[in-house]
């Protein structure tokens, strides 16, 4: 058996980092999320593969459409 999974967060989401231990200082970030989860979507696409996703509350709190379309795609398989 094969599982592939994807830890959904950000790069500043290290919360063992003086400057980034707060959800308050996130938005000062640049966020890579849409762009990196949309490599994710292609390669599964292009592989014909599934895989599981784990987000941060905070990623579905603040992107949910990263959420809709994991679930588009989730539906579609």
């Amino acid at each position: 058996m094969n599982i592939l999974t994807f830890d959904v967060e950000d790069w500043f989401h290290l919360l063992d980092h003086k400057s980034t231990k707060s959800e308050k200082v996130w938005l000062n970030y640049e966020s890579r999320i849409h762009s990196n989860m949309e490599r994710i979507y292609k390669i599964l696409d292009n592989t014909n593969q599934k895989a599981t996703f784990f987000c941060l509350g905070w990623v579905a709190k603040t992107y949910p459409e990263i959420i809709r379309k994991i679930i588009e795609i989730g539906r579609a398989s």
